[in-house]
């Protein structure tokens, strides 16, 4: 005799047993009811009743609509509603209403102003580190010296300024001063 054995947790069919009748069909997590065929995108679970076909998409990767989390399924059944198969960008978050992630674009701004900022910084400080500033302004360099530090920090500054105010991406304003 034949009994079809499913898994102790998700009921999901493993295998077919072949068994002496004489012990009876009474072994546990199993049936003598033949499961139904495989179909892709579905796990055959018994329901204790009978077989059903039940929605299989693990291992698929998925996002949290909260966090953007990436994961992967790892039950059986319908994709929650809490994440999304959709991958999200950057400055991504998800919008309830049209069921789709949408650009932020107020914390697309702020990273880019702040991106263009952080640059700046960095792109004085490796012509003029702090210490050569701080030692300019205490008289230790000529006042040539000192007028060329000023006038290089104003010009970087500005062109960061106008930047900033013409929306000139991250990406062509370090273009612009490494020209």
């Amino acid at each position: 005799m034949i009994v079809y054995k499913y898994d102790t947790q998700t009921k999901e069919y493993i295998e077919d047993l072949k068994i002496n009748e004489a012990y009876g069909t009474n072994l546990l997590f199993t049936t003598t009811i033949k499961p139904l065929a495989k179909k892709d995108g579905f796990a055959v679970c018994f329901n204790g009743a009978k077989w059903e076909y039940v929605e299989d998409f693990r291992n698929t990767v998925v996002y949290s609509k909260e966090t953007k989390q990436e994961s992967k399924i790892s039950y059986l059944g319908k994709i929650k509603d809490d994440i999304t198969t959709l991958k999200p960008e950057q400055f991504d978050k998800w919008d309830y209403k049209t069921n789709s992630w949408v650009c932020d674009e107020v914390e697309k701004e702020k990273a880019r102003v702040k991106n263009i900022n952080s640059y700046t910084q960095s792109f004085i400080y490796s012509k003029y580190p702090q210490p050569k500033q701080s030692s300019a302004n205490l008289g230790v360099y000529d006042e040539a010296y000192k007028n060329e530090m000023v006038a290089f920090i104003r010009r970087i500054v500005d062109l960061s300024n106008k930047a900033i105010e013409n929306n000139t991406s991250f990406e062509d304003f370090k273009a612009m001063l490494n020209e």
